[in-house]
């Protein structure tokens, strides 16, 4: 009788427990892409600049543009980082389709040796940046980065511990934007950065 018992009572908490964990098949746990393959979609849309005054470093800015090729190969290295089950990854890229019809963003990665420059998001930095594209031109709004570095360098492989990372956010779908060319523009009294997006080339 006891036996009987102790086998009622153990029996569940196996099943429950077995049914709780995650199948392999649940997992992301790579997608198709190689590592050089997403390194040169993230380098397609990647354009930098530095500016020197005499001997004098300036700046050195990096702009990725993050459009939907690059945005889906973003959530799949982030799957396989975080090991994300099948229904976290369906989310986060449901989440980002609907980002994309709404907003579009640029990661920044941002150098210079001068401290008092290297505050994009504050409301007194001297830095703007813009989107333009279709004959309109959009003002950024610039927030700084919360990732850990480790995982920005996992993500943006041109990107270092030697710039401040932000994000540039524009009130303009991307799915309007990348059938279009684009021009990114960064600018203050250092001087002005023109990055060009030829899109409409590359659909």
């Amino acid at each position: 009788m006891k036996t009987t018992c102790l086998i009622g009572l153990i029996l569940p908490v196996f099943l429950f427990g077995c049914g709780a964990a995650p199948t392999a098949e649940d997992v992301v746990v790579r997608s198709e892409r190689s590592a050089s393959e997403y390194k040169s979609t993230i380098a397609s849309m990647t354009r930098s600049d530095e500016r020197y005054s005499g001997f004098q470093h300036l700046y050195k800015v990096n702009v990725t543009l993050r459009t939907s090729a690059v945005e889906a190969a973003r959530l799949e290295r982030l799957a396989f980082f975080r090991q994300w089950t099948k229904e976290i990854y369906l989310k986060e890229r449901s989440d980002s389709v609907r980002d994309l019809s709404l907003k579009s963003h640029v990661f920044l990665g941002y150098y210079s040796p001068n401290a008092s420059t290297d505050q994009l998001q504050r409301k007194s930095s001297i830095w703007e940046i813009y989107l333009e594209t279709n004959g309109q031109k959009y003002k950024g709004h610039i927030q700084k980065s919360t990732r850990k570095q480790d995982e920005l360098i996992g993500l943006y492989p041109h990107h270092s511990r030697f710039f401040t990372p932000y994000t540039a956010t524009f009130d303009v779908p991307m799915t309007a934007v990348e059938v279009a060319d684009a021009k990114i523009i960064f600018a203050s009294s250092l001087g002005q950065a023109i990055f060009n997006f030829p899109l409409s080339k590359t659909n």
